[in-house]
């Protein structure tokens, strides 16, 4: 645990200090580097294959070079990724382990999601660095709290074969500390516009991307159980891999960046 506290301290101020300091094409630049590593991950739970590898880093490198010039089609890619959690929420509810899908499927998932992931926070960004700084900071204090309130309080399991330390009081205590971070935030000035209906569009947005990041991390732990893994890699010590530390994130933010970014209710 203090390993892992440790390497939390040091990559949130990197990871802020990026966000704000880079402009749009170079955050999407470093961002695609995230994902390329952590689909290099993803690869190694699924395929296993090098030249199908290789495709899929010219896939995430062409999107993180050229894909912030077409925000209109991030958006289109933000709503159905989104849509593509919710069904996957559905499905970990109604099947658990039991899906089966082949390798070479799983890993064209893994690049759909990653880029999926990619196009939320690049529109994210473009609507400030402090939005993205908003929306992370939200799904971290989901996690945090749900692990503390889960520590404390949890007595019903939510979903046992996947995940068995996650509890439904610890879900409910994650939900508390997201609606904490969206108030202070927006309190803050995060967002100069936000006020009346956006204040609230702002919230629901931030409680359904912390629901759906419960799914990113229910959904990653079952691909790890498929794969006979504990976790995705070793490069974070105290965490594992990329994707163990980003799978809340990678179903989060497309959601986030859906319904505040794109819906037009602004």
């Amino acid at each position: 645990m203090l390993i892992r506290i440790i390497t939390a301290l040091l990559l949130a101020p990197i990871a802020i200090g990026l966000t704000i300091y880079l402009s749009t094409f170079w955050f999407g630049i470093f961002l695609g580097g995230i994902c390329i590593v952590g689909l290099c991950e993803w690869n190694r739970l699924t395929i296993k294959s090098l030249p199908l590898l290789l495709g899929g880093i010219l896939t995430v490198g062409a999107m993180a070079t050229y894909g912030h010039v077409n925000l209109t089609g991030l958006g289109y890619l933000c709503v159905v990724v989104s849509l593509y959690w919710i069904f996957q929420g559905w499905d970990l509810y109604k099947n658990g382990l039991e899906r089966k899908l082949g390798q070479l499927a799983g890993f064209v998932e893994g690049i759909f999601l990653l880029v999926g992931f990619w196009a939320g926070m690049i529109i994210l960004h473009q609507q400030g660095s402090v939005v993205v700084i908003a929306a992370m900071s939200t799904v971290w204090a989901a996690d945090s709290f749900a692990y503390f309130a889960g520590k404390a309080f949890g007595r019903r399991p939510l979903a046992p074969t996947l995940s068995p330390k996650k509890t439904i009081e610890g879900v409910a205590g994650g939900l508390f500390g997201a609606c904490l971070v969206l108030l202070i935030s927006a309190f803050l000035g995060f967002d100069p516009a936000l006020q009346g209906s956006d204040l609230w569009i702002w919230v629901f947005a931030g409680i359904a991307a912390a629901l759906i990041s419960v799914v990113g991390d229910l959904f990653q732990s079952r691909i790890k159980r498929r794969a006979g893994v504990k976790d995705s890699g070793s490069i974070l010590p105290g965490h594992g891999g990329i994707l163990d530390r980003i799978d809340g994130l990678v179903a989060a933010i497309p959601v986030f960046a859906s319904l505040w970014a794109i819906s037009g209710w602004r």
